[in-house]
């Protein structure tokens, strides 16, 4: 009996030390999580220059699925890739380009190019002159995101002045010269932010705009 006993209380040792081992491999995993998610909010909120604080966290959540939807519309209307539309946001931001400002030059600089593809002479010249093409190498209209990385590459070596302002309006309309500090810092920057918010695991979902369509 006495035999008995003290093996049940080995085992019971046992388990208790297995179980405290578990606990506290389970603790550790959600002390990482949580170390995890807040260092990648804070990334994010860095990335576009604002804080968020515990208090509109709340609020942030909300507001995502609205945020989501609209993303995908914004994809569609202007021919932008879902899942760099975050980054570009972030680098416009960053740039101190207004998000109004930078829809509208989106909107605008995917009809010129839309326009240049199908013939139109004035839009066609306007990228001819600065040798870019449109179209991919399979003869299809490049992504707006695309050909922005592309636009800011020339224009990091124009010279700042009534050209380069004249340039961007007629590639982005009016809201196209408010765009010059963000296509200053070339498809590098661009790239950098959309990057990163994709890293981050803030970048919207491709899987959302095939439900949405």
């Amino acid at each position: 009996m006495a035999s008995n006993l003290g093996s049940l209380i080995l085992q019971l040792s046992a388990n208790t030390a297995q179980l405290q081992s578990d606990l506290g491999k389970a603790y550790k995993l959600a002390e990482d999580t949580a170390d995890r998610m807040k260092r990648a909010f804070a990334g994010i909120a860095g990335a576009v220059g604002v804080g968020l604080s515990a208090d509109a966290f709340k609020d942030f959540i909300a507001s995502s699925i609205d945020a989501q939807d609209a993303a995908v519309k914004f994809s569609q209307k202007v021919g932008v890739a879902i899942d760099s539309i975050a980054g570009l946001q972030s680098a416009a931001a960053k740039a101190g380009v207004d998000s109004g400002a930078f829809a509208a030059a989106m909107g605008k600089l995917a009809q010129s190019s839309a326009a240049a593809a199908n013939g139109a002479k004035q839009q066609a010249a306007e990228y001819a002159a600065m040798g870019i093409s449109v179209k991919d190498a399979s003869g299809q209209l490049k992504s707006s995101d695309v050909l922005l990385g592309e636009i800011a590459n020339k224009f990091t070596g124009y010279k700042d002045g009534v050209a380069k302002t004249t340039r961007a309006r007629a590639l982005g309309g009016n809201a196209g010269a408010d765009m010059i500090p963000l296509l200053n810092g070339g498809n590098a920057a661009i790239k950098e932010q959309i990057d990163l918010t994709k890293q981050l695991g803030a970048a919207y979902s491709s899987d959302a705009a095939k439900a949405a369509g």
